[in-house]
Parts: C-alpha cells; sequence; structure tokens
C-alpha cells in the first residue's frame, strides 16, 4: 500500500521500542510521512499521512542519537543510552531545516536540583528563536515542537534548563542538568 491514507492509522510505540529500537524506528518513519500527535514517557503515537514504497518516500527525516558528533557546548561524552547535558547548551544541525521535532530527554529527580520545589524546565531555541519552555516530569520526556522560527533563525539548537543536580548529591562532579535521549527532525 503506497499513497495517501484515506482512513486514519497510526504508529504506537511503546517505551521499550522508542528506548531500544531507534535504527527500526527510522527505518519505519522514513517509509511512511508520519505526523507525531503523543509523545511521553510511556511511548509515543505518530498519525500516518502518507505511505511509500520499499525504497521510502521522499520526505525528510533526520534522527541524532547521543553519540553523534553535532552536540556541542553544555554537552558531555554521550552512550547509545543518552548524552548528560548542563544549564546551558547547544549543537548545530547543519543543513537540517525541520517542521516538528520530536526530543527525547530525561530530568533528574527534582529534589536532586539546585531548582528543587519548582518545576524542572527546560527552553529549547533555534538560534534566538523561542520554540518553547518545558516542565520536565522527572524521569523520561519526550517533546513535540512545532519549527514557527524564520528561515533565517539560523541552525543552533540552544536549550537552557533552570536548574543542576546539586553538588554532592552523586559522585560525578561534573555540571549535569538533563540527558539528551535523542532528537527526530522532520
Amino acid at each position: 500500500d503506497t499513497g495517501q491514507v484515506a482512513t486514519p492509522r497510526y504508529v504506537v510505540l511503546d517505551h521499550y521500542a522508542v528506548d531500544t529500537t531507534r535504527d527500526t524506528i527510522a527505518s519505519v518513519l522514513r517509509r511512511c510521512r508520519c505526523r507525531p500527535v503523543f509523545a511521553n514517557g510511556g511511548g509515543r503515537i505518530y498519525e500516518v499521512m502518507e505511505l511509500a514504497g520499499p525504497d521510502g518516500g521522499d520526505w525528510k527525516l533526520t534522527t541524532i542519537d547521543p553519540t553523534d558528533e553535532t552536540y556541542e557546548s553544555g554537552f558531555h561524552e554521550g552512550s547509545s543510552f543518552g548524552r548528560w547535558a548542563g544549564e546551558a547548551s547547544s549543537m548545530q544541525l547543519g543543513g537540517n531545516a525541520f517542521d516538528l521535532a520530536v526530543i527525547g530527554v530525561t530530568a533528574p529527580n527534582n529534589s536532586a536540583m539546585t531548582n528543587a520545589g519548582e518545576p524542572n524546565r527546560l527552553q529549547v531555541s533555534l538560534g534566538e528563536c523561542k520554540l518553547g519552555e518545558f516542565a520536565l516530569a522527572d524521569g523520561r520526556n519526550d517533546l513535540i515542537i512545532e519549527n514557527r522560527c524564520p528561515k533565517d533563525a539560523g541552525t543552533e539548537l540552544r536549550f537552557q534548563a533552570n536548574g543542576r543536580i546539586r553538588p554532592g548529591v552523586i559522585a560525578d562532579t561534573r555540571e549535569l542538568s538533563w540527558m539528551m535521549l535523542g532528537i527526530e527532525l522532520q
């Protein structure tokens, strides 16, 4: 089956699939123009807008995992599981313009943070253009972000958290605020 989808169809992924089968998910999403409609720590739901043949479609999808080299200022060395970030961090998207992004992050337990008592928050910007500010629950969070910035906003994706893990709470002495789990750009 290829082409426009007449009856609403959805791809539903539980948190296990999202966390452990990133390559498989990217392969599936390249075969459909799928719009994210729901994402949280429990999983994701994408509405299937159009299906492609076995060679994929002509729509854009870029996935950035925690080991990618695009992470810059404020990010620490990554692993296949995630990449810790400080309060202020950024990355270059290069030519990866996007309309929608799904960003997976993990927030530490709020009681361990310098901002304990107020919710963990993460502001995301494209250059100087603010994409959104998000309250983060303890644990996994998946953010769906629509890019409403002008085309000349730039290619630097910036993150600003409102706190970090208090010194002495864990043995790691780096400034740690949140963990990047991965990004999908459409």
